[in-house]
């Protein structure tokens, strides 16, 4: 048979370059399979063209007929086992096979060795396609007799099935980031959270239909300015006030929303722009609205009687002589009417504050107000040989609401005590900190609090079930009202506690409340 001639290396392998130039105009396999079949037999001559793929399991290869010049095998996909066939053994190896026999002995033949031998396709160059040492496949040429394979088209075969797994590499990874981007983009589209992409020059650029939604936007806005489209509009504060990250907003609809922002940072520190994600908390809204009303309610609806509980308790004795049985009742009446008006006047604390119903801010000297609180715990603290020490920070003046910020040392110094076996002591520390703001520390070497009480002490009617405190009496509501009061004036309490050791309180405020 005659011998077919081939073209030039050099026009050879131009022609690879402008293959792997075609490879990088599309990261889709079904493009790179359409650049094989136009232009490779300007490279290798071949009747027949495919690529076999591992499968996901490793077990198994899949041929895909690419090019042939034998109408037959033009659409052939076999699915072979990868311990079988000349194929098999290339990906196995990593290894180029140059074969001029269809059949071998070994390894155990495969279908498209068969094949080979019914359509005389006697010569085969099989190169392996290798990513960072693995091998997922290879680059399969064959031909009739007439055109056996040598080592210059193996090495172009070799620099083409070099650039194809490259580029395949490229594919999965491209596939991988548009599956993830079609993931992502499903879930806020179908999120009921409004969220929106903001640039570094203030332009959107995503929103989503719940976004959309909530504020009435009928067509798209992408690249449009965020403060054309919300001119005045509370939500570009958002993006304007370096110090604020997230506000409540009400919507035209009545709903309520709150939004928060993040500021977007590349790994090389670069200022990409911002995500606000708006969740709507009007349910929250009113069943906070609604607990607070009932407990107002409630608590407000039980001082009357109580108070004539207690009244006519105190009115027993005067109408004549009892008994042991009949004063140990009186006493219990009096004790049970004295905690419930505790209590309620606890809840109405706790609803007033959770209600934000605003504190009576003047200038006060912190330091008075300790030794206020101080003085007043002296009767109590001497009947148990506890020793208050204090040290303060002369004339520190703060922004605060007195009564309240007495409530909140009353409180505080009071369970120290309370909670301080005898002959302990009780330390009060006042300092100034950085920043316009002080510190006051309240700590006792008393009962001290159980590791796994600590993260609920300020819970509300949580207290702490010890039997060294089984005879302590109390709401469990004093905490919570002392960490409400603290938040109110924009500060912070921390607590830090050993059994047996004693615990600190630490509270930190500003000096001055920031202005509305």
């Amino acid at each position: 048979m005659k011998t077919q001639t081939r073209l030039p290396l050099t026009d050879r392998l131009a022609n690879v370059s402008e293959i792997l130039i075609s490879f990088a105009s599309s990261p889709v396999l079904s493009h790179y399979y359409q650049v094989l079949a136009d232009f490779t037999r300007f490279t290798i001559h071949y009747d027949f063209l495919g690529i076999a793929l591992v499968d996901p399991t490793e077990s198994a290869y899949i041929i895909h007929s690419l090019d042939a010049k034998i109408e037959e095998i033009e659409e052939l996909i076999e699915f072979e086992s990868i311990d079988k066939g000349i194929i098999g053994e290339v990906i196995q190896t990593g290894k180029v096979s140059r074969s001029q026999l269809a059949l071998t002995e070994e390894p155990p033949q495969s279908a498209f060795q068969f094949l080979c031998t019914d359509y005389h396709l006697h010569n085969q160059l099989i190169i392996p396609l290798v990513q960072v040492e693995q091998t997922i496949g290879a680059l399969i040429f064959a031909a009739t007799e007439g055109m056996d394979y040598n080592e210059e088209d193996e090495r172009v075969g070799v620099l083409l099935a070099a650039g194809l797994a490259a580029n395949f590499e490229m594919a999965r990874l491209y596939q991988g980031m548009a599956d993830e981007r079609a993931m992502f983009n499903s879930m806020l589209q179908s999120a009921k959270d409004g969220f929106v992409l903001i640039d570094p020059d203030m332009q959107v650029q995503y929103c989503n239909p719940a976004f959309d939604t909530m504020f009435n936007i009928a067509q798209s806005v992408q690249g449009e300015l965020l403060t054309d489209l919300f001119f005045e509009h509370p939500f570009i504060k958002l993006f304007q006030e370096d110090e604020l990250d997230q506000l409540e907003l009400e919507l035209e609809d009545g709903r309520i929303v709150q939004a928060v922002r993040h500021t977007i940072i590349s790994e090389f520190g670069d200022h990409l722009g911002w995500a606000a994600a708006l969740h709507d908390i009007t349910l929250l809204k009113e069943l906070v609205s609604m607990k607070t009303d009932f407990v107002n309610t409630v608590s407000h609806d039980l001082k009357n009687p109580i108070a004539s509980i207690r009244m006519a308790a105190d009115l027993i004795p005067l109408v004549g002589e009892t008994n042991q049985a009949q004063k140990d009742m009186h006493d219990r009446i009096v004790r049970a009417s004295i905690f419930m008006k505790e209590l309620v006047t606890e809840l109405l604390d706790i609803g007033q504050l959770e209600s934000n119903l605003g504190l009576k801010l003047q200038e006060l000297d912190l330091t008075e107000q300790l030794e206020d609180v101080m003085f007043a715990q002296q009767t109590p603290a001497e009947s148990k040989n506890i020793m208050l020490v204090s040290d303060f920070k002369k004339d520190t003046v703060i922004q605060a609401d007195p009564g309240r910020l007495r409530q909140l040392f009353l409180n505080l110094v009071g369970n120290a005590v309370k909670y301080t076996p005898e002959n302990g002591e009780v330390r009060v520390t006042l300092t100034g900190l950085e920043n316009e703001r002080v510190q006051v520390d309240i700590q006792d070497n008393g009962l001290g609090i159980p590791a796994e009480d600590l993260p609920h002490i300020f819970d509300k009617f949580y207290r702490v079930r010890t039997e060294d405190r089984a005879n302590i009496k109390g709401t469990g509501l004093g905490l919570a009202i002392t960490k409400s009061i603290v938040e109110a004036h924009g500060g912070e309490i921390t607590v830090e506690s050993e059994v047996n050791k004693g615990t600190t309180f630490r509270i930190v405020l500003p000096i001055k409340q920031p202005e509305d």
